[in-house]
């Protein structure tokens, strides 16, 4: 960790006033605090902040944490656009901290934290930039582009990456199509990675149109759904999709009971066959997750190799604790 925070982080932040770190898991979290104790021993003046998934997952519990506030000064939670722009006009002395919204912040021993606030609607923001990345050092060359925001599901017992009241947002067509395009002509890429939680199939079916004009090769995240059907996964592979990964977790049907998953098994195999026989590279996400009986991981795996002619790719994944759980 102290090469890394050497190599690229310490030349970058010296001239700073505020550095930020986006944490998506708990592994992350671990390096990003390593690095901001580094700049609070080297450069004092520089206040440092934590956002991302992380952040967002344990802001009902930040108020249990000030020892965090021994090697940060602020985390922001949820949508960052906003928030960001506000402390640095703190920063600035143009605004009183509590201005900020969704922040945390240590005040007098205490851990405060402001109100949550909407983010910047997603068709008003600006496209992603790739600028400063060395593109052609990626083993694949595509870009992630975030489509929507939040989940449309947004119940599964798991999951810690959701929005205060299960919000959920999309972008239009028309703003998908001509962001793609541009980044496309920019960086001279035509596959790219719908870096979404889960891409729903009103937005793929929306696209559709739109994809087969830019000729683009894409790749999704998705949730089983009756839709998935053989006509559909056609028309999906004549607009450019190339992979698709639906989140299975667990063949158990008691375990997905207690996930508060919402499929069925029926529908996971149909979904699987009609995008396979479609000419579709297909994936399953499985987890094993605390308090699964290794019965019922067993079962999964067996689901999972007993489908292999239908598969291009299994993720086994162990799960990770993100977030203060409701019982499952």
């Amino acid at each position: 960790a102290e090469a890394i925070y050497r190599k690229h982080v310490r030349g970058h932040a010296r001239q700073a006033r505020l550095v930020g770190f986006s944490v998506l898991s708990a592994d992350q979290a671990v390096a990003a605090l390593f690095f901001c104790r580094r700049l609070r021993e080297e450069f004092p003046e520089i206040k440092t902040c934590l956002g991302g998934p992380w952040v967002s997952a344990s802001w009902n519990a930040v108020a249990g944490w000030p020892e965090l506030f021994s090697v940060i000064d602020f985390m922001i939670a949820f949508s960052g656009e906003l928030p960001l722009d506000r402390l640095l006009r703190h920063l600035r002395g143009e605004l009183p901290v509590s201005e900020v919204p969704n922040l945390v912040r240590l005040q007098g021993g205490k851990v405060l934290s402001n109100p949550l606030r909407p983010g910047v609607p997603l068709e008003d923001l600006p496209p992603p930039v790739f600028d400063g990345f060395d593109l052609s050092r990626y083993v694949r060359r595509s870009l992630p582009y975030q489509t929507t925001q939040g989940c449309e599901w947004s119940r599964c017992a798991f999951c810690f990456h959701v929005f205060p009241n299960r919000a959920f947002l999309s972008k239009s067509p028309e703003k998908i199509q001509r962001e793609m395009a541009s980044l496309s002509r920019a960086t001279r890429i035509r596959e790219f990675d719908l870096a979404n939680l889960a891409t729903p199939i009103q937005v793929l079916e929306s696209m559709l149109p739109h994809w087969r004009r830019m000729r683009m090769r894409w790749r999704a995240l998705v949730r089983v759904h009756p839709g998935f059907t053989p006509a559909f996964a056609r028309k999906l592979n004549a607009a450019g999709c190339t992979f698709l990964s639906f989140g299975l977790e667990t063949a158990d049907t008691d375990g997905l009971k207690r996930l508060r998953k919402g499929i069925a098994l029926e529908m996971v195999d149909a979904n699987l066959r009609a995008c396979a026989e479609a000419g579709l590279n297909v994936g399953i996400f499985t987890l094993n997750y605390p308090g699964q009986t290794e019965a019922e991981f067993v079962r999964t795996l067996e689901f999972c190799v007993e489908r292999r002619r239908l598969l291009a790719d299994l993720g086994v994944n162990r799960f990770k604790m993100g977030r203060w759980m409701e019982s499952a």
